[in-house]
């Protein structure tokens, strides 16, 4: 069976297949929201092969809504919406979790799933996300801070002076001899040592040993403190999302539906 998965983000949509947890990507694009893209890429996904049924992870409540009608009117049956009411593979220990980002609950169901408890899960998306699962499989929240791209765009925005860099792009200096060049320095080595000092602070929490995970957009550019060992895993996310499709419509398609969209 081959699900459709679509994670829709406050930057970029990501809409991939995953047949038995294994994901491949078909599209990236900016927003994601606008209906006629939004059709367009589900009849380019869908017209090769078959896709059985879809899941959404939204932390756009407009798009949200946008993207449950686009589906359903697709697979003729509701999207398996990422939230706190499914069975998830870990127990929710938290104040209010209907505020938890949708992603959030994604990224410590594959967590949890895959490699078992004590772990911190950060995200390095529009914001940099950090959440922590117990040893005992329990999610107890974590830490919001900005993303790599809101330092930079902040900086830009408010300065008569200072040119948007990417920060991530290009060697990191040792001293900054040009506006790009200190730009590039304090971004890197202040984003580097936010990451460290945050994953520190919950390692007190969670326990010395936990492993750490990153996901998003910078995964594989992210850089932490020599002191922490990172696995760098860009497809958590989704993977999360599969997996809560095994956890809650293992049965598959019931009757009724549209069994699959095929060529």
């Amino acid at each position: 069976m081959s699900i459709l998965l679509v994670n829709v983000g406050n930057t970029n949509t990501t809409i991939a297949v995953s047949k038995r947890r294994a994901i491949s990507v078909h599209a990236r694009q900016p927003g994601g929201h606008d209906r006629r893209a939004m059709a367009a890429v589900l009849r380019r996904v869908t017209r090769c092969g078959s896709v059985d049924d879809s899941v959404l992870c939204s932390v756009v409540p407009s798009a949200t809504r946008l993207w449950r009608q686009a589906l359903r009117a697709r697979f003729g049956r509701e999207p398996l919406i990422v939230g706190p009411r499914l069975r998830l593979g870990f127990r929710i220990d938290y104040p209010n979790p209907k505020t938890i980002g949708a992603d959030r609950l994604a990224n410590v169901c594959a967590a949890a799933n895959e490699r078992g408890g004590g772990a911190i899960i950060v995200d390095t998306g529009t914001a940099t996300t950090f959440n922590v699962l117990t040893r005992d499989m329990r999610f107890i929240g974590g830490a919001i801070a900005p993303g790599v791209a809101a330092f930079s765009n902040y900086l830009s925005e408010r300065t008569a002076l200072l040119p948007k860099i990417n920060p991530l792009r290009g060697r990191c200096p040792r001293i900054g001899r040009s506006t790009k060049g200190a730009l590039r320095l304090g971004l890197q080595a202040g984003y580097r040592g936010m990451l460290s000092e945050i994953v520190g602070a919950l390692r007190a929490v969670v326990g010395a040993g936990a492993r750490v995970l990153v996901t998003g957009g910078f995964a594989r550019r992210a850089r932490f403190g020599r002191e922490v060992a990172v696995r760098a895993d860009p497809l958590l996310t989704l993977r999360g999302m599969a997996w809560a499709y095994e956890l809650n419509r293992a049965g598959g398609v019931p009757g009724g539906g549209k069994r699959s969209q095929r060529c």
